[in-house]
């Protein structure tokens, strides 16, 4: 079914777009990512 195609990319979409989020604020320096917990 297409729609369960496209919604498995979207979903993959969505994990990759949060990796990178979480990679970024990884290798951004200490102090300059705002960690509010």
């Amino acid at each position: 079914n297409i729609d369960d195609v496209d919604k498995t990319m979207g979903e993959i979409h969505d994990q990759v777009d949060d990796l990178r989020q979480i990679q970024e604020a990884l290798s951004a320096p200490l102090g300059v990512a705002d960690f509010d917990e």
